[in-house]
């Protein structure tokens, strides 16, 4: 029995494990799409950098917005989970501070506690995006950069830039496909 699923898959082009003239065409726009997204990775990362913005972060802005799975919509309400992230990662570094002088050590894990109850909680919401809300905590987390607006809209920026970086291959993939 052959095993028909797609090998990789990128965007709506599939490189499939079938023989033939389709499996040659399916490669061609596969490749065609692994450029066009490395194309627009290396525009975004020079946009970023020239920005004066966290280049890793335009990357978690991207990934964030892919586990939307190729659908606009669900990227979308992934990035809006990674700037609640950012806030609530932003929040958790203030509780912290004001709790320490009250619960000393016990301030941390307390603050950790509440802020997992708050992105697993998401997922009663319509904003249900657990990774993106753990990505936008972790990124802050390693931003290390004071809490404040300025740290918020650097790091949204990036991330912004991450999901533009995320449309366009969804939407260059799409067109490829209707190449086919």
């Amino acid at each position: 029995m052959q095993d028909n699923r797609p090998v990789v898959q990128l965007g709506d082009a599939a490189l499939s494990r079938t023989s033939g003239s389709s499996t040659r065409q399916s490669s061609r726009y596969l490749a065609l799409n692994i450029i066009i997204a490395s194309l627009i990775a290396g525009l975004l990362a020079g946009a970023t950098v020239a920005l004066a913005l966290k280049l890793w972060m335009m990357f978690v802005g991207w990934i964030s917005f892919g586990t939307g799975r190729d659908d606009l919509g669900r990227g979308s309400t992934a990035i809006v989970a990674l700037l609640i992230g950012l806030i609530l990662g932003i929040g958790g570094i203030a509780a912290v501070v004001a709790l320490q002088s009250t619960l000393g050590v016990l301030a941390l894990p307390v603050v950790v506690v509440v802020s997992a109850i708050l992105a697993l909680s998401s997922q009663m919401t319509p904003i249900n995006s657990v990774p993106s809300y753990f990505l936008g905590m972790t990124a802050f987390f390693a931003s290390n950069l004071e809490p404040g607006v300025p740290a918020f809209l650097s790091l949204a920026s990036a991330a912004f830039i991450g999901a533009i970086g995320g449309t366009l291959v969804i939407l260059c993939g799409r067109w490829v496909s209707r190449l086919a």
